[in-house]
């Protein structure tokens, strides 16, 4: 082989080095925007899988806190009432016997 040859062998297989590197790098481009497309794609399903379950936990502890405040509710007209009965019940007893604390007292 000749120098000419030689060098001619040179520039061809630096040719073929730059058209190789360049279809390489096109492959690791495609390849890295393919990740990204799929990572964003998992992504926005996390997210809206997160969004589901905060919103059906939110949905839960309202209803959780309505029975309370059912509950509450409820507990509270009882125990209004038993007081209101009580009141009811001693009212009488309490009035006399003021009044008979206040007759002795002028006796």
């Amino acid at each position: 082989m000749t120098a000419i040859e030689i060098l001619h062998t040179i520039v061809d297989t630096d040719k073929n080095a730059r058209s190789i590197y360049a279809g390489a790098t096109e492959l690791r481009d495609s390849f890295y925007a393919y990740v990204a497309e799929h990572v964003e794609y998992i992504r926005k399903e996390r997210f809206a899988e997160a969004d589901r379950q905060i919103a059906e936990a939110d949905k839960n502890a309202k209803i959780k806190a309505e029975e309370a405040i059912r509950e509450l509710d409820a507990k509270l007209c009882t125990e209004l009432s038993e007081a209101r009965e009580h009141y009811e019940s001693k009212k009488d007893a309490v009035v006399e016997k003021i009044f008979k604390l206040a007759v002795d007292v002028d006796a």
